[in-house]
């Protein structure tokens, strides 16, 4: 891009990384492609502002996991243009049989740098938008817990109406004979565990 005060050219620089649980694997790259930079920095919002405050405005392409919902807000907030790469459309990297973070934080970068759009990039959804998704799930629960939720204080199905006034009874050889059309005796006692 050409900087019209200075008449110089800036580079847009090219990141991968590949996060994991205690550290990301960090590859960038200049314009060229050429790598300027391995690293390994502490997955923690703490040093991810640490490193990527101080870094010019870059493409940083990251999977698609555990942590890239966070590590992708945090990036963006601090200027950076992020791509989460579909971990389905990295065969390179899932299908090779040598794991290595640093050669995956440099497959990120360079298929990143040549065309992001082969990333199949996802877009992660926005901490609002997770807390309302979080608040449906748990009304979907809670109904479906109420729906399921045992009406009497013994079990879970409504005891027949020939079966209602005698507790601690077994109602299930009353709906087979009920089912059947069969005689529609009163149930057996159930036996408690003493005897």
């Amino acid at each position: 891009m050409n900087n019209l005060n200075t008449g110089k050219v800036e580079e847009k620089l090219t990141a991968g990384l590949d996060l994991g649980d205690l550290y990301t694997h960090l590859c960038v790259l200049d314009e060229n492609g050429e790598v300027l930079e391995e690293a390994r920095v502490s997955s923690t919002p703490k040093a991810f502002k640490q490193r990527f405050r101080a870094m010019p405005p870059a493409r940083l392409v990251l999977e698609a996991g555990t942590h890239s919902p966070w590590a992708s807000r945090l990036l963006e907030s601090l200027g950076h243009e992020v791509v989460v790469a579909n971990p389905r459309m990295l065969r390179f990297i899932y299908g090779n049989d040598s794991k290595d973070d640093r050669a995956d934080a440099a497959y990120l970068a360079r298929v990143g740098k040549l065309d992001p759009g082969l990333l199949h990039p996802l877009i992660h959804r926005s901490e609002e938008g997770l807390a309302h998704r979080a608040l449906l799930r748990s009304r979907g629960a809670q109904a479906l817990h109420s729906a399921l939720a045992p009406v009497g204080d013994r079990g879970g199905l409504r005891a027949p109406p020939q079966c209602q006034e005698a507790r601690g009874t077994s109602f299930l050889p009353v709906l087979a004979q009920t089912a059947q059309g069969g005689n529609q005796e009163k149930p057996n006692k159930v036996m408690s565990p003493g005897g």
